[in-house]
């Protein structure tokens, strides 16, 4: 059986060792380079399934190396988590907004770092391709505004949100909402990451996690909670 090769890109020795380890124990391939300039030659020779980029590189910002991903088409469906030691909520926006699908704070948790490599492969990646390509060519905020603005909100929890659409949304895919909610609360945009789609008739359920929210904010949301339940035992 194949394995699933799991490219990691950091300049730090330590934290590839500890990726090599991790990686390794989930039983896939780990291929790791140590300079951000490698990357193109890597994923035209090597058959990628989730790449694992570096914030903070000397050579090269992982935004910047993830711009260059995102230009060639071949590698667009290829999912990317950042590793960063910022985990601002401004921060954690601008990389999803550069199309990482999650990040991981270090020093790498070999919990935290498993956790989510898994539930990122355990995805059918494949099935999901022309999604991606899709949902990519879209990525404008008015693109996004325009998506949200036909989903009815049916829940939504401190990190968690449930809406009801009739657009199938792909399983990792990160946006921006300008829910009127969100607006009502002075939350501004904040960032949703597709995690759960189930149909529902005509419509899909989605559900989706809240990223980088502050603490202020996650105070407003659990007013919010307490103001709903309220109003609907009155």
């Amino acid at each position: 059986m194949n394995r699933k090769n799991i490219l990691v890109i950091d300049d730090n020795k330590n934290d590839l060792l500890m990726a090599k380890f991790v990686i390794m124990r989930m039983g896939y391939n780990p291929i790791l380079i140590d300079s951000p300039r490698k990357i193109v030659e890597t994923l035209q020779t090597q058959d990628i399934s989730l790449i694992i980029l570096d914030y903070d590189m000397p050579e090269m910002t992982g935004l910047d190396v993830l711009k260059r991903i995102r230009k060639v088409e071949s590698f667009r469906v290829i999912p990317v988590v950042m590793l960063t030691g910022n985990s601002s909520p401004a921060h954690v926006k601008n990389t999803v907004s550069m199309g990482a699908i999650d990040y991981i704070v270090k020093p790498i948790d070999p919990i935290i770092f498993e956790t989510k490599v898994q539930n990122i492969l355990k995805q059918d990646i494949q099935k999901e391709k022309e999604n991606w390509i899709e949902f990519e060519v879209q990525k404008t905020q008015s693109a996004e505004v325009r998506i949200f603005n036909y989903c009815q909100i049916l829940s939504i929890g401190e990190v968690s949100l449930t809406f009801k659409t009739n657009q199938r949304f792909p399983i990792g895919f990160t946006f921006f909402s300008d829910s009127r909610i969100f607006a009502e609360l002075e939350i501004k945009n904040p960032a949703l990451k597709v995690e759960r789609v189930t149909k529902s008739g005509d419509d899909y359920m989605v559900q989706c996690a809240m990223l980088g929210l502050s603490e202020i904010e996650l105070k407003k949301i659990r007013l919010y909670q307490k103001l709903l339940v309220k109003s609907k035992s009155a």
